[in-house]
């Protein structure tokens, strides 16, 4: 068993029930339930992907629309509950479709899990995110956030 962060992702690898296979982990929630190989091979794998996701940024990669591939503080999220770049939009079939739900926050003092102002923020469940309380946006989101604003 390996329990590690990289990233600001937690990731951890158990052995299957089938011999010679793993189970994989990011943000507690599973990957795989049977990937054929090692832990340190499982490790890798994971390691490549978030390397690919951090390189692409948040809505630029479709097949991962849920907050656990990618950094706190690096992303927002849109009405679909998909991250996306702090000011941006997602690239996935479901958000292009859509557009109306793919719309970032907009209030760059906005709690950086919900976007949702502080003053009326209280105790919110976000699907992706759960119950969570307020938590101050990042730099990142700032900046994201504002630039979008003047862009509106």
């Amino acid at each position: 068993m390996i329990r590690t962060t990289y990233k600001g992702r937690e990731l951890k690898i158990l052995k299957a029930r089938r011999p010679g296979h793993i189970r994989t982990f990011v943000g507690n929630r599973p990957v795989n339930h049977e990937w054929p190989g090692t832990d340190i091979e499982a490790l890798d794998n994971l390691r490549t992907i978030i390397d690919h996701i951090d390189e692409t940024g948040p809505g630029n990669t479709p097949h991962h629309t849920e907050p656990r591939w990618y950094a706190p503080g690096t992303y927002d999220l849109n009405h679909n509950g998909h991250p996306i770049e702090p000011g941006g939009a997602c690239t996935c079939s479901l958000c292009l479709m859509q557009p109306e739900k793919n719309i970032p926050p907009t209030d760059p003092s906005g709690c950086g899990a919900c976007g949702i102002p502080e003053r009326g923020h209280a105790r919110q469940h976000i699907e992706p995110i759960g119950w969570h309380a307020w938590i101050h946006p990042s730099n990142v989101q700032i900046k994201g956030r504002m630039k979008a604003r003047r862009h509106a």
